[in-house]
């Protein structure tokens, strides 16, 4: 990782010139809670902001990552997705490589615009080429300029949202 302490200190939250991750696993639970996440709870600064909680933010100009496995774990709600079927959405664990700039993870959103993934999630799908600009959020999973490659399938869309509210 490439920074400077002007960027680990500052009151916008943790930012980052260049990360590079090897071999690793990343793990994301999303709880049902103040902090929303186990991210934003173990790097909570304690700090208050007037309203409430001081949400983490994370900044990274340009990222790579190499053979990562992530894993994302809904635990907000019941696991109800039969798993034999298919990717379940509620606990995803896939392995990665990818190339990104501009991320950003505050307050439960994740953000990005990824020029190259590729990854193979546990239940058997394989994706060769993704690339999008991308916004995760507890509500909504957006995808704006997406290209989607696997063994079968290219596709091209300018942009793909869905809505994860229960109200909507």
């Amino acid at each position: 990782a490439r920074f400077s302490l002007k960027g680990l200190l500052s009151d916008d939250g943790i930012q980052l010139s260049r990360a590079e991750v090897h071999d690793a696993l990343i793990c994301l639970v999303n709880e049902n809670n103040e902090y929303k996440s186990n991210l934003a709870r173990a790097f909570s600064s304690g700090k208050k902001k007037e309203g409430g909680n001081n949400p983490l933010t994370v900044i990274v100009k340009r990222a790579r990552l190499e053979n990562v496995e992530f894993r994302m774990v809904n635990a907000t709600k019941e696991n109800g997705t039969d798993s034999r079927y298919g990717v379940n959405w509620n606990n995803i664990d896939l392995i990665l490589n990818a190339e990104a700039k501009a991320i950003k993870y505050s307050d439960g959103t994740f953000s990005g615009q990824f020029n190259h993934i590729d990854f193979s999630e546990h239940c058997g799908l394989e994706i060769d080429e993704l690339s999008c600009k991308l916004e995760y959020s507890e509500t909504l999973l957006s995808f704006e300029d997406l290209f989607l490659k696997d063994k079968n399938t290219s596709l091209k869309l300018k942009e793909l949202s869905f809505s994860m509210d229960d109200n909507q």
